[in-house]
């Protein structure tokens, strides 16, 4: 099969072509949309794709870096899909595991992880859909509520409070899934400058925050 589309590069079309052959999709269809709306996902090329076989569907979301020599520099598009994939190939499975073992339930914290690469120039990563599963994404000019707010930091505690549960209790596990990983909000804070933006904004607001009804702030 061959897949010619203006959002499917070679590498996509290689990896979609090795999933379907995993999944045993029967006569697979494909057809491709934007993967996200303007101004989201500006350091990938994402796509929406929908798959339909002869004996079952899959609903895919497609992220690739982007070949732009310069935005893979200050992006560190290395790092991040290497954490990325790192993440959905061994860190999730083995929190899951965890937490499978100890509740008899799923985590239900992350999408089906499907395929990924971290091959240079051709990194990918395919996940499940969520937004087919009706996952709603917040929309980039809105601001959570107070519900929402309290969901995310309740799942990220959840999640968080059963990564310490697995350090103390298998340390040797999380040790495995957790060496080495380098911190790709630091990198990308130093590549794109965001550490002087961050001391200049804190420098302009200390201005404003001398009098006295502010000291316990300062």
């Amino acid at each position: 099969m061959t897949i010619d589309l203006p959002l499917c590069t070679e590498e996509v079309s290689c990896t979609l072509e090795k999933i379907f052959d995993i999944e045993k999709l029967k006569n697979p269809k494909v057809t491709f949309d934007v993967g996200s709306k303007l101004g989201e996902g500006f350091l990938a090329i994402n796509a929406a794709v929908d798959v339909t076989g002869d004996n079952r569907n899959l609903h895919l979301f497609v992220k690739a870096a982007p070949k732009h020599l310069k935005l893979r520099e200050i992006s560190e598009t290395k790092v991040a899909y290497t954490n990325e994939l790192r993440f959905y190939q061994q860190i999730y499975p083995k929190v899951e595991e965890f937490y499978h073992e100890k509740t008899k339930k799923s985590l239900q914290f992350a999408p089906k992880f499907y395929a990924g690469s971290t091959e240079h120039m051709k990194e990918i990563l395919v996940l499940e859909n969520l937004k087919r599963t009706d996952f709603e994404l917040n929309g980039i000019r809105n601001t959570f509520d107070e519900e929402q707010i309290l969901t995310v930091m309740e799942k990220y505690g959840k999640f968080h409070g059963i990564g310490f549960a697995l350090k103390d209790q298998k340390k040797d596990i999380f040790d495995n899934i957790t060496c080495n990983i380098k911190d790709f909000l630091y990198l990308l804070f130093q590549s794109m400058g965001l550490s002087y933006i961050v001391k200049y904004r804190c420098k302009f607001m200390e201005k404003y925050l001398q009098a006295p009804e502010d000291v316990e702030i300062l």
